[in-house]
């Protein structure tokens, strides 16, 4: 039995791809498979992958779906899957060498651990942006043992790459819910960290590509999703009440902030939609202004949205 299924969901990356798999090629750990898994792809994915699985027969597997999102790829992925664990890497990112030997090492050496995941660098296309992600947040401190649940609950600091679990956790807590389009990771770490043993290794061992949000839509989508999960972590009984309490402060900052995303895009109409769902939150206070204002007759309306941004930028020097 292999050890190590890695799986790659992909969606148009081919530009990308080569190097994640030449990461995952070079490490120093190889018993492993790596399961690619194109989420219906337009590109040249297809020719790039059957050149490396005449260079590595037996090696690098190919599945095809139709786009239903990376959570699906995943799960397909993990279905289709011999190994005994299963590490992800997405398509864009990087690993360090001695990235996967690590980890396995810790989960060999304490049976309890179920996932292990590590920190990692930011890159943007010309340089490093951040070496140490979560040591330079100031978040590794509070992510060891019993406080890694509820500091879980306040921020998704586990990035998907930098994830090697035990295959049999997801008999317990099921598959990625395919219903998100966006933090169907979040929700399944989560579910993980309620049930099983996590650790972190704390040294960056992936290099993250930052591509950033390309257009406004897809900006929209992230407050959406996260508004929307939020609202299911809510209403879970999985959860404590002080981590719904958490989960509902999240919810309304997302709701207050889409608000003035919009108000800053002199889309009053929508803008007042959020503003009026954020009345009744911890941000009441200022959503009301912000309503007011964004019902003003519209050439007023931007004098006061220039005027509420100048003061913003001279509170902020």
């Amino acid at each position: 039995m292999l050890k190590v299924s890695v799986i790659i969901p992909t969606h148009n990356c081919a530009r990308y791809l080569p190097e994640a798999i030449d990461s995952v090629l070079n490490q120093t750990y190889q018993d492993f498979e790596i399961i690619v898994v194109d989420d219906g792809s337009t590109d040249n994915t297809k020719t790039i992958i059957e050149e490396y699985i005449d260079k590595f027969p037996g090696k690098i597997h190919y599945l095809y779906q139709e786009h239903r999102g990376p959570g699906s790829a995943r799960n397909l992925g993990i279905k289709k899957s011999s190994g005994e664990y299963i590490a992800f890497q997405d398509s864009d990112d990087l690993w360090l060498p001695e990235k996967m030997k690590k980890q396995i090492n810790l989960l060999e050496q304490d049976i309890e651990i179920k996932l292990v995941f590590s920190d990692m660098q930011q890159r943007n296309e010309n340089k490093i942006v951040n070496k140490s992600y979560l040591n330079e947040k100031g978040l590794c401190d509070n992510i060891q043992g019993e406080n890694l649940s509820l500091e879980l609950a306040k921020a998704n600091f586990i990035f998907t790459p930098t994830v090697i679990v035990k295959k049999n956790v997801f008999s317990t807590v099921g598959l990625f819910n395919e219903d998100y389009r966006i933090g169907e990771d979040y929700d399944m770490w989560l579910r993980i960290a309620k049930r099983f043993k996590i650790n972190i290794i704390n040294e960056p061992l992936v290099i993250r590509r930052l591509r950033g949000l390309s257009v406004s839509h897809n900006r929209e989508l992230y407050h959406e999703e996260h508004i929307k999960f939020l609202g299911d972590f809510i209403k879970s009984g999985v959860f404590t009440r002080e981590e719904k309490n958490i989960f509902r402060k999240q919810r309304a900052d997302w709701i207050y902030h889409f608000g003035g995303y919009y108000f800053y895009r002199r889309e009053y109409k929508k803008a007042r939609h959020w503003f009026t769902k954020s009345i009744f939150s911890i941000n009441g206070f200022k959503a009301f202004i912000y309503l007011i204002i964004s019902a003003c007759p519209l050439r007023l309306a931007d004098f006061l949205r220039l005027s509420k941004r100048r003061h913003e930028i001279i509170c902020q020097k």
